[in-house]
């Protein structure tokens, strides 16, 4: 996997462990490999630590993975700041071989991709001038 895609790898790490946990199970990290036959076990073991880090995931004692935390609860925006992820950003296309599992979050990219579209594409100069273009917020 190309790490600029490791966000998409990440929510089909987490889609895989609900689902075990629907089952009331854990997954080892082979049976994530078998998921995931195009990420290395490095990709893995490195999401896999980050989620983990994060309290998003935890691993048992016989090395199975389960979820920790409410996914009612964690936000798209909780698991990109919770480690060094890119919001692919005009990238799209350039995704793995879409999955299922990636319907979503690729409708919730394009949408995010769609607003900050306007704002990727404006002069740089126009974040240097404050008195350019809109401020965040107005005075009451």
């Amino acid at each position: 996997w190309n790490s600029r895609h490791y966000l998409l790898l990440a929510m089909r790490l987490i889609s895989h462990l609900w689902r075990a946990q629907v089952e009331g199970r854990g997954m080892s990290s082979s049976q994530l490999l078998e998921k995931e036959a195009a990420a290395t076990d490095g990709d893995l073991q490195l999401l896999l630590g980050r989620l983990d880090h994060a309290d998003m995931v935890h691993q048992d004692d016989q090395g199975a993975w389960y979820l920790s935390a409410d996914l009612d609860e964690v936000t798209l925006a909780d698991l990109y700041r919770s480690m060094p992820l890119v919001m692919p950003i005009g990238e799209l296309d350039d995704f793995p071989e879409p999955s299922e599992i990636d319907a979503g979050l690729m409708r919730a990219l394009h949408e995010i991709e769609d607003s900050a579209g306007p704002l990727m594409e404006r002069p740089l100069k126009s974040f240097l001038n404050p008195k350019s273009g809109a401020t965040r917020h107005s005075a009451a």
